[in-house]
């Protein structure tokens, strides 16, 4: 299961950037539509993950 989760960043990309240097692999939202700008505000993220993962990511995302 996937969640798109929206972002205020100037890109996808950046925001991907982001969420790697803090641990969280996540998907650039524009992959997912062809002829997309660079920036679509959302970011795509696994969300099948036990309740404690799912702490433990939300947290580190607080993280700024």
């Amino acid at each position: 299961m996937y969640g798109c989760f929206s972002h205020a960043g100037d890109s996808d990309m950046n925001e991907v950037i982001k969420c790697l240097n803090k641990g969280v692999g996540v998907c650039p939202g524009n992959i997912f539509i062809g002829g997309a700008p660079q920036s679509t505000s959302f970011v795509r993220i696994h969300c099948g993950v036990s309740s404690d993962k799912a702490q433990d990511v939300a947290s580190r995302l607080k993280k700024a």
